[in-house]
C-alpha cells in the first residue's frame, strides 16, 4: 500500500495501516520546487513543511519479492497547482 500524507495526517495513515493488516516498511519523501528550483513552502503548525511523504506498507510475506532497484527515497519535483 502506498498512502501520501501531510504532517497532520500522518497518525491517521498508521492507523490505517494498523485496521487493514499493513507493515509499515518504508517511505518516500517528495520535496517540493518551485518552478524556479527553490524549495516551496507550505503551510505547516510549528514549520513550513516543503515537504509531502508517501508511506509504503506491506501485507502477509513479501520476501519472496526480493529486493527492488529504487534509487532513492526522495523525490525533488515541482509542485502544480
Amino acid at each position: 500500500m502506498f498512502i501520501w500524507v501531510i504532517n497532520a495526517k500522518y497518525r491517521f495513515a498508521l492507523e490505517l495501516f494498523e485496521k487493514y493488516n499493513y507493515r509499515l516498511v518504508d517511505e518516500i519523501a517528495w520535496v517540493k520546487q518551485t518552478v524556479n528550483g527553490k524549495i516551496a513552502k507550505g503551510h505547516g503548525f510549528y514549520l513550513q513543511h516543503a515537504k509531502e511523504t508517501c508511506l509504503i506498507g506491506v501485507k502477509g510475506d513479501v520476501s519472496s519479492f526480493g529486493r527492488f532497484n529504487i534509487k532513492t527515497d526522495v523525490i525533488f519535483s515541482q509542485r502544480r497547482g
